[in-house]
């Protein structure tokens, strides 16, 4: 059986101070629930910390709404601050 789950993050300067924004967190549909997305989540908070950040962000999409991953973040502490983000395809 192949499992996938990642966790993309990087340091960031929020709003006036260093901050760490993961930028993707990503468990495979099978594995949900088995606390994989918890782990990545804390190692990613504690790796923060240890750098001496006092903040940390992450992106949900509104399209992952549905998912359940916005009520997980929410779960965990998170709190929206209604941000929308804007792209412009360049083609």
């Amino acid at each position: 059986m192949w499992f996938y789950w990642s966790c993309y993050c990087q340091m960031v300067a929020l709003q006036r101070c260093l901050g760490y924004k993961v930028s993707a967190l990503v468990v495979d549909d099978e594995q949900r629930g088995a606390k994989i997305g918890s782990q990545l989540l804390n190692f990613a908070e504690n790796y923060a910390k240890a750098q001496g950040c006092d903040k940390i962000e992450l992106t949900s999409g509104l399209h992952r709404r549905q998912s359940g991953a916005h009520k997980f973040y929410r779960n965990h502490g998170y709190q929206s601050d209604l941000t929308q983000y804007f792209m412009k395809k360049l083609s």
